[in-house]
């Protein structure tokens, strides 16, 4: 059902421009200085420690190392030539250590591979690729070999290509396969997000360029076959798109920032018709998000309240701000809270940063009047359902989770606060880290698992979402 109520919009700005401080969850905004610019944000554990770290891409590439009650640095990291606009933080050569692939705007190189030599350093930049105007990376083992691929959306006049640089299994991206996904006309601007979207096993790409929104479907080998473009009444120009479920169903949702539009900002959501096709279900206003046209639209999917619905949190540059849209569960938001920040805010993520099960919120700004920073605003909401991290283990015999707090691994379709007791406890483990070898858990093939914090279950946890399989993709973010 397609909702658009005016008294939404209305809604989202008395959220902006009155005190909603006292009630809301999150802590007061901490910023970390800068040098530039910043581009693009991801939040990972570079130097297993088991803190998450973050790595900031502003023409140069800088970490903020997590300490346990925040972030040393940043500390600047080599990065080759050409601005770098974003870094993935992936363990690409399967050692076991998290490495950084950077994406490089310009210059000689879509990307720069720098290794982690297992102490939190980095060796010496591997570049590959050709050289070309670039806009959005994501790692993904598009062929399911074992290994993180990287896909690269590029192009400036002569259309649009994304590439797949393909892992030979040792980190380096030797193998190069080119698809054109916008044959005319000029544009700076463009972004991509995979997931599969036909639950086929092999991850899909969506992607949008110069107005369209369009999905590339992975042919069962790791190729893609032509672009499909999808119709969901743009107004103005899609500037982000995200692929994440948002109604519960155990399939990808298309997700994207509708900006400058005769109605202003939108986020429209396109529900998964289980074709490969989506059906719009809701355009949900959005603040401030109408700028620049030289980098995508900062937007970002976590748990950001106390149920299990994915939440949607955007960069609203003119609002010095970041933007919260609660899910509802059934492929519809609400506005939420607008979270400040420093001013001109580009690029938001979205990951726990302090360990507490919460999923927190990292932006990024970039203004010529005062200092470039990070911010990182946490949040104190109980989270029941936790964000984990999974690893493959070095030898491929298994996958392990790590988090700071006790959980129960509970097997089920749904799980609410009423019935919790009757799903099956599969496993309860400290707070360590925790390994599980595929001979040992039930989960796969088990249906849905899910993580469970059960001291934060209430009345007013509904349901759960679906969450990692081993081996398998995550909808999760």
């Amino acid at each position: 059902m397609l909702i658009r109520r005016s008294a939404r919009a209305a809604l989202a700005a008395i959220l902006l421009f009155t005190g909603i401080a006292a009630a809301s969850p999150f802590d007061p905004p901490v910023s970390y200085p800068m040098t530039y610019w910043v581009h693009g944000l991801s939040i990972g554990d570079v130097n297993g420690d088991g803190l998450a770290d973050v790595a900031a891409a502003q023409g140069s590439l800088l970490l903020l190392l997590g300490n346990g009650s925040g972030f040393d640095g940043p500390q600047t990291i080599a990065h080759g030539s050409g601005g770098a606009r974003y870094a993935a933080i992936e363990d690409v050569d399967g050692d076991g250590d998290r490495d950084l692939v950077v994406l490089i705007r310009e210059g000689d190189a879509m990307i720069v591979v720098l290794r982690n030599q297992g102490d939190g350093s980095f060796g010496t930049p591997e570049p590959y690729g050709l050289p070309d105007v670039t806009h959005r990376m994501r790692i993904a083992d598009v062929d399911r070999d074992g290994d993180p691929d990287a896909l690269v959306m590029s192009g400036f006049i002569d259309g649009g290509i994304l590439t797949v640089l393909r892992n030979d299994g040792s980190g380096a991206f030797t193998g190069v396969d080119a698809y054109v996904v916008a044959t005319a006309g000029f544009f700076y601007t463009a972004d991509i997000a995979v997931a599969d979207v036909n639950l086929d096993g092999y991850p899909d790409v969506a992607g949008c360029v110069i107005g369209d929104v369009f999905t590339v479907m992975n042919d069962g080998t790791g190729g893609f076959l032509p672009r499909v473009v999808h119709d969901l009444g743009l107004q103005g120009g899609p500037k982000a798109v995200l692929l994440h479920d948002a109604d519960r169903d155990g399939r990808p949702d298309l997700l994207v920032a509708d900006t400058c539009g005769p109605q202003g900002d939108q986020l429209r959501v396109g529900l998964n018709d289980g074709n490969g096709g989506f059906t719009l279900a809701e355009v949900e206003p959005m603040t401030g998000v109408c700028h620049s046209v030289t980098n995508p639209t900062g937007l970002a999917v976590g748990y950001l309240d106390d149920d299990t619905t994915i939440d949607v949190a955007y960069a609203s540059r003119s609002g010095d701000a970041v933007g919260v849209v609660r899910g509802l569960g059934d492929g519809t938001f609400e506005p939420s809270e607008m979270l400040p920040t420093d001013p001109d805010t580009l690029v938001v993520a979205v990951g726990d940063v302090n360990g507490d099960g919460s999923h927190d919120v990292v932006s990024g700004n970039g203004v010529t009047t005062a200092p470039d920073t990070v911010v990182v605003t946490t949040n104190a909401q109980c989270a029941p359902l936790l964000d984990q991290t999974l690893r493959a283990a070095v030898d491929g015999s298994g996958f392990f989770w790590s988090t700071s707090l006790p959980y129960l691994g509970v097997r089920g379709d749904f799980v609410t606060s009423q019935d919790i007791g009757a799903f099956v406890v599969d496993r309860q483990f400290s707070a360590d880290a925790n390994a599980l070898l595929d001979a040992e858990t039930p989960f796969a093939g088990s249906g849905f698992w899910y993580l469970v914090r059960p001291d934060c279950v209430t009345a007013s946890w509904t349901s759960a979402g679906p969450a990692e399989l081993p081996g398998r993709d995550s909808f999760l973010p």
